[in-house]
């Protein structure tokens, strides 16, 4: 019986030994588990950061090839706004000029009397003043476009700018 006592407490250290090693078999699966799922999560997130950061940077590809064009148009426009300014001085030299063809008869060609002569350069001066005014006022409307145009222009190339300065921050 003592046998048996030896046996059975014998039987209860292998019992109690197979538990222990099942347990620290168990943690080590979980541990290793645990270890790989972070290891793996870190992979993850350093391929999801290279794949941004490439994605920041065909952004800002992207966006700086828009620059020359945007610079060119902006220029194209400022040309276009001193022509404009060119036009308007050209419109407000232009004279009032008699020829003294007009004041003849158009059918006998001989000059005109006095009284229809005045009446005829009255009419002549008042069509050179609306064209002026016409011309100044087309004038007018083409630089008010291009000044808006200048201004978007303006907005955009600032915008590229900032887009920019805010891949370059997070690059």
């Amino acid at each position: 019986t003592a046998y048996n006592e030896q046996t059975k407490a014998q039987q209860e250290v292998a019992r109690n030994l197979s538990r222990v090693r099942s347990s620290i078999t168990q943690r080590e699966y979980a541990l290793k588990d645990s270890l790989l799922a972070d290891y793996n999560n870190k992979i993850r997130e350093h391929e999801n950061s290279l794949v941004k950061l490439s994605q920041l940077e065909n952004n800002r590809k992207i966006a700086e090839l828009s620059l020359p064009r945007l610079t060119v148009e902006l220029s194209d426009l400022n040309k276009t706004r001193e022509s404009l300014i060119e036009k308007w001085h050209e419109i407000k030299a232009e004279k009032f000029i008699i020829d003294d063809n007009e004041l003849c008869c158009p059918v006998c060609h001989r000059p005109l009397e006095a009284d229809d002569m005045e009446l005829k350069k009255e009419q002549m001066l008042a069509e050179f003043n609306a064209n002026i005014a016409k011309k100044i006022e087309n004038n007018k409307a083409k630089g008010l476009e291009t000044k808006s145009a200048i201004e978007v222009k303006e907005k955009e190339i600032k915008s590229v700018n900032d887009t920019l300065f805010r891949y370059d921050e997070q690059i």
